[in-house]
C-alpha cells in the first residue's frame, strides 16, 4: 500500500517511477551525476559570436549550417538558428556526412571536406591550431561559451561561439540534494573543461568531468559508485543513454529528454523542472518510514493477539475485528502519502 500510494503520489506531481524497487532504492542514492546540455542547462543555446579567419563571417556561418544539416544535437540547432535568422532558409545539404563521437562532424561541402567541432577533431586530422586561436578558445571558454572549430583539412576558418543557460532552479536543488543527504554531486559532460568548470562553480556541484564520451560516462559513473555507493545518472539525450542503464537509477528529463533516454530510465521528470528531483528523492524516504511504521506496527499487532490467544483473553471475533482494525489503519497510514508534496506535511511525513 504504502508504495502504490507513493507512486501515485509521483505520478501526481510530474515524476514516473518504474517500480516499487526503483521507489525504494531512490532514497538511497549517495552520488548524483547530472549530464550537462539540457539537464543542468536549459538546452536552447544561442550563439553568442562568430570569429573568422581568411573567409567572410556569412560565409563562415552558411557552410556550418549546411554541415549541420542533418544534426539534431541542440549545438547544431542553435548554428540553424542563427544562420536562418542572419541568412534566411538554407535548403542545401552536404554532399556527406561523418558524425565523429566525442568530436564533431566531417563534411563534404561542394566538393571540400570540412571540419566542425572541436579540438580533438582537429588534431586527430593532423589541423594545427595555432596560437591565437588558442588564445581565443580559451578566453572564450572561461567564460562559459562552448566553442565551435570550423576548418577545412589545411586551416581553421573560424570558431562559432554559443552558450546556453543555467536552468534557475538547478543551484536551489543542488542545495536541497544536499540537505536530503546526497553525499557527492557531480557533472559529466561532453564540453571544455573551462565550460564545464564555469558552469560547476555558478551552480555548486562538487566536482565536474569534462571532454567525456560516452563510454568515459560509463566508466565515471563505475568509479563513482566503487567509492560512494548508490549512484544516479540523470540525462536527457541519446548520448546518455549508456549512462542511464550503467547507473544504479536512470533519471531522465522527460519534458526535453529524447525517447531512447526515457525509454531506458528508471525514472522519468515528465516535465523539464529538475527541481522535481528532490522531491522523488524526499518521497521515497517518506515512502520507505511509512513501510516501516507499517510493518512494525502489524508485527506489535499480531504479538499482541496472539499473546491474548495465549493467556486466553482474546476470542476469535474480538481477535478477528482487531485485526480488521489494524488493516485499516494500515491503509490509512499509506494513504497520507498521497499528500507529500503539500505545503507544510513534507517534513511531517519525514518525521522530521
Amino acid at each position: 500500500m504504502s508504495i502504490v500510494a507513493g507512486i501515485g503520489n509521483g505520478a501526481k506531481h510530474g515524476v514516473l517511477v518504474k517500480g516499487g524497487e526503483i521507489m525504494e532504492n531512490l532514497g538511497k542514492i549517495k552520488v548524483l551525476a547530472f549530464d550537462k546540455t539540457g539537464t543542468l542547462t536549459v538546452g536552447k543555446p544561442m550563439v553568442t559570436h562568430i570569429k573568422s579567419y581568411d573567409i567572410e563571417e556569412r560565409e563562415l556561418l552558411r557552410i556550418t549550417a549546411i554541415g549541420e544539416g542533418y544534426s539534431e544535437h541542440p549545438l547544431a540547432r542553435a548554428i540553424l538558428a542563427r544562420a536562418e535568422k542572419d541568412l534566411g532558409k538554407i535548403d542545401e545539404m552536404p554532399e556527406e556526412s561523418e558524425i565523429i563521437t566525442g568530436q564533431g562532424l566531417k563534411v563534404k561541402i561542394e566538393g571540400r571536406t570540412i571540419l566542425i567541432g572541436n579540438r580533438k577533431l582537429f588534431l586527430e586530422n593532423k589541423v594545427s591550431i595555432g596560437e591565437n586561436v588558442e588564445k581565443y578558445l580559451q578566453s572564450e571558454e572561461q567564460k562559459g561559451q562552448t566553442a565551435v572549430i570550423v576548418g577545412d583539412t589545411r586551416q581553421i576558418l573560424g570558431i562559432i561561439s554559443i552558450a546556453d543557460v543555467v536552468r534557475e532552479d538547478a543551484k536551489k536543488l543542488v542545495s536541497n540534494l544536499k540537505k536530503l543527504g546526497v553525499e557527492k554531486i557531480v557533472m559529466l559532460t561532453g564540453d571544455n573543461r573551462r565550460a564545464a568548470k564555469a558552469i560547476a562553480e555558478e551552480i555548486g556541484l562538487d566536482d565536474f568531468y569534462a571532454e567525456l564520451l560516452p563510454e568515459d560516462k560509463v566508466r565515471v559513473l563505475k568509479e563513482l559508485q566503487e567509492k560512494y555507493g548508490v549512484a544516479a545518472m540523470v540525462g536527457d539525450g541519446v548520448n546518455d543513454a549508456p549512462a542511464l542503464a550503467s547507473a544504479d537509477l536512470g533519471i531522465a528529463i522527460g519534458g526535453a529528454g529524447t525517447d531512447v533516454a526515457m525509454e531506458t530510465a528508471d525514472v522519468v521528470l515528465m516535465s523539464d523542472e529538475i527541481k522535481k528531483l528532490s522531491h522523488a528523492i524526499g518521497l521515497s524516504r517518506a515512502t520507505v518510514n511509512n513501510m516501516r511504521q507499517n510493518i512494525y506496527f502489524a508485527i506489535a499487532v499480531a504479538a499482541l493477539l496472539l499473546a491474548g490467544v495465549l493467556i486466553k483473553t482474546v476470542n476469535l471475533s474480538f481477535g478477528m475485528l482487531v485485526h480488521e482494525l489494524s488493516v485499516l489503519l494500515v491503509v490509512i497510514n499509506a494513504v497520507r502519502l498521497l499528500g507529500y508534496g503539500d505545503r507544510g506535511k513534507s517534513k511531517k511525513m519525514l518525521g522530521i
